[in-house]
């Protein structure tokens, strides 16, 4: 997962100028006779990823978060599990347990 998202952000530019497309041809050949001293390659739009502390304290958060999620469904199933247990003997079963089981 982790992999997968950083794929992802780095490849977010390459996505974005393939759906631009040509639209921003036009654009470019102006910013390049204005702004070509200023910057390097003037274009119109463009996508610079960066893994910010914001990226690492949601990526910290989501692997906490399915560790713990996975515990508190281990700890439910074992649960679930201990309560399948096979009953007492009849004898053994109070008067009130016996009526409930009887209606259900």
């Amino acid at each position: 997962l982790l992999l997968v998202n950083i794929a992802a952000l780095l490849q977010l530019d390459g996505l974005a100028q393939m759906t631009i497309g040509d639209k921003c041809a036009l654009i470019n050949e102006v910013l390049e006779g204005h702004f070509s001293d200023l910057v390097s390659v003037p274009k119109c739009f463009g996508l610079q990823p960066s893994f910010d502390p914001g990226y690492w304290l949601l990526t910290a958060s989501t692997v906490l978060g399915t560790l713990s999620g996975g515990f508190v469904m281990h700890c439910s199933h074992a649960a679930l599990d201990e309560d399948r247990m096979p009953l007492p003997p009849r004898e053994w079963q109070s008067s009130a347990f016996r009526m409930y089981s009887q209606a259900s």
